[in-house]
């Protein structure tokens, strides 16, 4: 059927990249989109836009008659970060997540190394907004300024 490129036992040529949550998790009824048209236009992974429809047209088919219940405890909320292009987006732009959930993009993870106060150790999954100082290690950051190398 039409949704045979997505996996394995189709071609490479045809297959189609399809994530949990924006692709499959949101096709649900109750998955996050009542509406087919507001579904297919939302943000894809897949860079082929056309093919990206073909199997977004094709899941809401499968599995919109699928309704996706949830218990949520009162007074609770959820929110889920579930592709590096939704955390990347919360880090760097402003966002609805952060607001509600008193969230920071800012990771606050620099930390020096044991026994070397003057030095600093790891930068992980944040923004920075100053220079880490030299022999810092920056990953899956963003740097505001900062001078690479020494």
């Amino acid at each position: 059927g039409p949704l045979r490129g997505a996996t394995a036992l189709g071609t490479a040529a045809e297959a189609c990249r399809v994530e949990l949550y924006s692709d499959v998790l949101y096709a649900l009824r109750g998955g996050g989109f009542d509406d087919r048209d507001a579904y297919l236009a939302a943000p894809s992974d897949e860079k082929d836009a056309a093919k990206a429809r073909r199997f977004r047209e094709a899941l809401w088919a499968a599995l919109h008659a699928t309704r996706l219940n949830v218990v949520r405890p009162a007074g609770a909320s959820f929110a889920h970060l579930g592709t590096t292009r939704e955390l990347l987006a919360m880090l760097t732009r402003p966002s609805p997540f952060r607001a509600p959930l008193g969230l920071s993009p800012r990771s606050r993870c620099l930390a020096p190394p044991p026994g070397d106060g003057d030095a600093w150790g790891v930068v992980l999954n944040g923004v920075v907004d100053k220079a880490p100082p030299a022999g810092a290690v920056v990953e899956h950051s963003v740097l505001d300024e900062a001078t690479v190398g020494a």
